[in-house]
Order: structure tokens, then C-alpha cells, then sequence
């Protein structure tokens, strides 16, 4: 049911229509209506006609067979567009009947059209179809060689089109040609008639207008003040009560009072909103604090001082994900002869990923100062980390033992990367026994492997973060790129290749967001 303010609005509104529309609407309406349709029923005629003379019959037969664009096609589609372009018409297209569908051969576009759409979403192209207007049917079936005035409701508006079926020697119809107005044009045309007819009316028109003005002031504006008064007191954060005075004078019984009593609503809500919202960003400054604070403490347990002795280079960075990441890396030396370098990767990212690399870093570290051989250190390592594991999280991990004087490298591989090694000026991969991850299953067995480095040889170690950073279009930065982009760098120093690293891995990933930490680790035995 209507309420009043909808009521008084419908009164007013129809006592001003029947007093313009008696005065003015059906003075000369009909006879300037007829005269425009005429006009324009002309005019897509001239058009049409210049479109066809463009055609060339045989070629437009040999290309809805084909589906290939010939040099004709092309000439025709720029004639097409050069009219559509200079005469204003709305449509100007040729399309044959398949399976009651319109199958367009030429559809006519402007350049202001290819600017809004894109040079390849050109409106209609070669073997797009819509369906059939049922208008078209009489002229399908009907033989007469004339062009058909014929008015069409489709999914682009109410059209007024002229058509024309162009037919073979044996009167079948090959296609049809046709130019559409749009009748909002025609429209809009006697829009500008009755405008024009109006200024005559002016006066008559300036005293309804006083009267209703007089009459809204008091039964709109009014109101309508009172909540702007409102929503000003809100933004300028007066209290709820003074809020709720306000709008509580507004006692017009119809939409406005509803709508005074929906804003009130609204502005107590949003009060509430504003109150919880500051709760929660008071909470969010306070987490992100913490993880602060995390990764300083999370950074601070990777060794940064690497060693500075003569026989050996080394170099390690760790870059994470997110605020904090499940990487890591260490050395440290077992004695004076013995050096160990770990390298590792924990399931998972973020708070938890930390927490269960802590825990990780440390179990190895200690059982490795301990004087245990590399695969006892992952025998214990990997039965501890089991224990209570209900997260059921784990670790990939490399770590190797390197006697100084002698160069030999023992090393266990825990479901980690296969390293990469430098011998003669080239890296190769280290295919090294690949064991269960640690805290994957208690009592897993682990295979210890030995090599021997020799001077100038060198160890690259990483996280899957470098081979699995990927660019916008899911590419994979991958093993033979990383292989690739390392013999790229075989004379720099173990930072300067580090770095060169990364600096390769951001260039292949442009925009795309880091998912992985990434961490690698640079060893290099002078002897």
C-alpha cells in the first residue's frame, strides 16, 4: 500500500501531467510523429542501398563457406565501417540463416567502439550468431525483391530497421543486409519537439511549479533538513542521545518518518561498528608488534659471522615469506678440523613454522656438538621431533661434516634438495641417498654419503623456495633454470653469487607475490 508522501506525489504528479498533456502533448504530436518515422525510414534506406552496392555476391558466398576473410571481405568491412562511421546509423550489418540463427558475415563498427571494446572484441565478427527476431520471418518467406521497413525487439533496444534479403539465381536467400536506428534516436528527436513546445508554456508551467514548491517545502524539505541535521551531528560526533533527538522530530507519517527511523537505526549501528572496529585494530597494531618482535628474535638465531680462516668461504641468506618462515640454516664448528652446515625447511609457514624450526635447529645443533656422526644426528634428531608431534609437521633437512684439512665431506639428506657442487669451473648436481624427512615416522633409517672436495670446489645449498618461486603465470623457476643461472656465476665470491641468485629468482618472478622463504647457503673449500 501506497503511504501519504507516495500518495501526494502520485496526486500531484497526475493533476500536472492531464494539464500538460491536455494543453500541450496532443498539439501537432501525431502529424510531426509520423513526419520523423518517415524521415529516418528514408534514411535507413539510403543507407542500406549505399552499403550494398559494396557487396561482391560471389565473394560473400565463398567466405560464409569457407570462414576465411579474403581481400574483398576486408575492402567491404572498411566500406561498412566508413558508413556506419559518417551516416550516424546505429547498425549496419550482413548476416545468413543457420539453424534459425543470424550468422554474421559483416557487422560495421566506429573507431569510438573499437576504443571502448578493444581492437579484439570487435562487436560482432566472422561466424558470431544471435538468435532470429521473429520479426524477419514474413520477409524470409515472402519472394518480393524489396527492401522491408521492419521494427525489431532485440537485446540491444527497440529497433527500426530496413532489410534486404539478397538471394541466388534460384531465389534462395544467401544472406541479409540491413541498417538499424535505434528508436531512442527517433525518441530523443521528438523529445526535442515537445521541448521546444513547451517554452511556450512557460508561465502556465511557473505557476503549478510555485504552488507545488510551496507544497513540498513543507511536506519534504522540511524533514529532510531534519535528517541532514542529523547525519552533520554524526559526523561531527555528537552523542547518541542528541542524535536520537533530532531525528525524533520528524513525525511526517510516511516514507520520510520511516526513513528517519531507518537512520537512526543505521547511525546507532554504525556507533557500535566504529567502537568494535577500534577494538579490533587495537589488536591487529598489537599482533603485528609481536611478529615483529618474532622475526627480530627468529633472525637472531641465524649465525651471521661467518668463518674468516683461509681454507674455506662461506655465505648464507634467508629470506622469508612471511613475517616469519619454517627456513633455516646453520654452522657452527664441531672442533678445530670440523665444520658443520645445515640446511633445512619446515612444512608449513608463519607463527607455527617458527616455532617447529626452533625446536629443530636446536635438537640438531646439540646432538651434533655432542660428537654424534651426521646420521646419528638425524637418527635421534628425527625420534625427538616425532614425539608429540600432533601437527604432524615436519622438517626436510641437509647436513654435512666438513674435516678442513682433508677436505672429506660426510653428509646425511633428509628428503631435502639435491645440492649443487662446483668441480672444474662448472656446477653439477650432488645426487646424494635421499631419506625420509625428520619427524615424518619414528625409527625411518638415514644414509650417510662421502665425498671429497678439492681446492676451488664449492657446495650450494638451498630450500625449495628458490626452485619453486614462480612468475604471474605459474611458471616454475625449476631445477634446470637454477643449474643454468649457477654456471652463470662460477668465478664470484660466496655473497656476490648469493646475491646474483636473488637478484635472478626476483627477475624471473616480476609481480607475482614470494610463497616460500627462500634460503641457500654458499660453501667453498680453498684447501
Amino acid at each position: 500500500m501506497f503511504r501519504g508522501l507516495s500518495r501526494k506525489l502520485i496526486i500531484l504528479v497526475c493533476l500536472f501531467s492531464i494539464i500538460l498533456g491536455s494543453a500541450i502533448g496532443l498539439i501537432g504530436y501525431s502529424t510531426y510523429m509520423d513526419t520523423t518515422m518517415t524521415r529516418y525510414e528514408e534514411f535507413a534506406v539510403a543507407v542500406l542501398r549505399l552499403a550494398y552496392a559494396y557487396i561482391d555476391v560471389d565473394d560473400m558466398v565463398e567466405v560464409l563457406e569457407t570462414g576465411e576473410r579474403s581481400q574483398q571481405y576486408n575492402n567491404t568491412q572498411v566500406a561498412f565501417n566508413t558508413i556506419k562511421e559518417t551516416q550516424g546509423i546505429t547498425f549496419l550489418y550482413f548476416f545468413a540463416i543457420r539453424d534459425n540463427m543470424m550468422v554474421y558475415f559483416i557487422n560495421a563498427y566506429t573507431q569510438r567502439e573499437v576504443e571502448m571494446l578493444g581492437e579484439d572484441e570487435k562487436i560482432v565478427t566472422l561466424n558470431s550468431v544471435d538468435p532470429l527476431p521473429y520479426e524477419l520471418n514474413e520477409m524470409i518467406n515472402n519472394p518480393d525483391d524489396r527492401i522491408w521497413i521492419i521494427p525489431t525487439d532485440t537485446d540491444y533496444g527497440h529497433m527500426m530497421g530496413a532489410f534486404y534479403a539478397i538471394r541466388d539465381d534460384n531465389g534462395n536467400i544467401i544472406g541479409i543486409l540491413a541498417s538499424e536506428i535505434n528508436m531512442y534516436d527517433i525518441d530523443s528527436t521528438i523529445q526535442v519537439y515537445v521541448v521546444t513546445v513547451l517554452l511556450g508554456a512557460i508561465i502556465i508551467i511557473s505557476i503549478c511549479v510555485f504552488f507545488m514548491i510551496l507544497y513540498i517545502r513543507k511536506k519534504v524539505t522540511l524533514p529532510i533538513q531534519r535528517l541532514s541535521e542529523s547525519a552533520n551531528n554524526f559526523v561531527n560526533q555528537e552523542t547518541d542521545e542528541e542524535l536520537k533527538a533530532i531525528i525524533s522530530t520528524i513525525k511526517s507519517k510516511d516514507e520520510l518518518e520511516t526513513l528517519s527511523e531507518s537512520i537512526e537505526k543505521m547511525t546507532m549501528d554504525m556507533i557500535e561498528y566504529i567502537k568494535n572496529i577500534t577494538i579490533i585494530t587495537a589488536e591487529k597494531e598489537r599482533i603485528g608488534a609481536e611478529l615483529s618482535v618474532a622475526t627480530q628474535i627468529q633472525a637472531s638465531m641465524l649465525p651471521k659471522n661467518f668463518p674468516q680462516q683461509k681454507e674455506l668461504e662461506l655465505y648464507a641468506s634467508m629470506r622469508p615469506a612471511k613475517e616469519v618462515g619454517g627456513d633455516f640454516y646453520d654452522f657452527f664448528f664441531i672442533d678445530e678440523d670440523t665444520l658443520a652446515v645445515v640446511m633445512a625447511d619446515v612444512s608449513g609457514k608463519g607463527i607455527p613454522a617458527a616455532l617447529f624450526m626452533v625446536v629443530a635447529k636446536t635438537l640438531i645443533k646439540t646432538n651434533a656438538m655432542s660428537g654424534m656422526s651426521p646420521k646419528e644426528v638425524f637418527d635421534i634428531s628425527n625420534d625427538l621431533l616425532c614425539e608429540n608431534n600432533d601437527a604432524e609437521m615436519f622438517v626436510t633437512a641437509f647436513l654435512g661434516y666438513l674435516q678442513i684439512s682433508t677436505g672429506r665431506f660426510k653428509f646425511v639428506n633428509a628428503g631435502h634438495n639435491f645440492p649443487l657442487i662446483k668441480k672444474k669451473d662448472k656446477f653439477e648436481w650432488l645426487e646424494t641417498e635421499v631419506d625420509f624427512v625428520l619427524a615424518g615416522m619414528e625409527g625411518m633409517p638415514f644414509t650417510e654419503g662421502e665425498i671429497t672436495l678439492n681446492q676451488g670446489d664449492e657446495l650450494f645449498l638451498y630450500t625449495d623456495g628458490v626452485t619453486e618461486a614462480h612468475n604471474i603465470d605459474n611458471d616454475l623457476f625449476g631445477d634446470p633454470y637454477l643449474l643454468e643461472v649457477a654456471n652463470e656465476c662460477t668465478y664470484a665470491k660466496p655473497n656476490e653469487f648469493g646475491d646474483f641468485i636473488i637478484e635472478k629468482i626476483d627477475a624471473f618472478a616480476g609481480e607475482a607475490p614470494q610463497a616460500d622463504d627462500i634460503t641457500m647457503m654458499l660453501l667453498k673449500y680453498n684447501g
